[in-house]
């Protein structure tokens, strides 16, 4: 009977191990507060959801996103969970703050969201039409300006030639008058 019992415990033992079954194994009991679950309906975050990291992104494509909806799940039942920043998403980055509390108010965690929301293509591109428009308008003006600005110091230049002139030649000019004065009497004498 003896040999009966050793080969009963060495059949269990090669089930147990075969089974990988614990019989010492004891139910880990955490005493700290976190999520087991984080998600944000229909958007996935950049990286996978780990409890023990406090930051994740989310790109949000869909222009008509206006709020996103947080899943979260503590490791207790007991917990509060907060979620701050889910409404309201606009063009750009917005923060979502998930705080999970313990039922006693003496532990915390917070697990920030930054939900990228970006512009769709066709704004963009409109946006991107009226800026060059804009500036072109701006190149267009900026050059007429330049062209007045070159006729008006042109024409002042040549009225003050015109001027200097005048004043150098005045000398001059009394002895031409002077001249034709004369050659008109002669003209007119014959």
């Amino acid at each position: 009977m003896n040999k009966t019992l050793k080969r009963i415990t060495i059949i269990v033992l090669v089930l147990i191990c075969f089974l990988n079954i614990n019989l010492f194994a004891v139910e880990e009991v955490d005493e700290h507060i976190y999520l087991k679950e984080l998600s944000i309906k229909e958007f996935e975050f950049t990286q996978n959801f780990r409890r023990n990291v406090y930051n994740y992104t989310v790109n949000i494509n869909d222009k008509n996103c206006n709020n996103v909806i947080v899943q979260a799940v503590a490791n207790k039942s007991d917990a509060n969970i907060e979620i701050i920043g889910a409404d309201n998403i606009k063009v750009g980055e917005n923060i979502i703050n998930v705080i999970v509390t313990s039922k006693d108010g003496k532990e915390t965690k917070n697990y920030q969201i930054i939900a990228i929301k970006k512009q769709d293509i066709l704004s963009s591109l409109r946006n991107l039409e009226t800026d060059k428009l804009i500036a072109g308008a701006i190149i267009i003006v900026a050059a007429f300006l330049l062209i007045i600005l070159t006729i008006h110091l042109i024409i002042k230049t040549k009225k003050e030639k015109k001027l200097y002139n005048y004043e150098e030649d005045k000398p001059n000019l009394d002895e031409k008058l002077k001249e034709f004065k004369k050659k008109r009497r002669k003209k007119g004498k014959h």
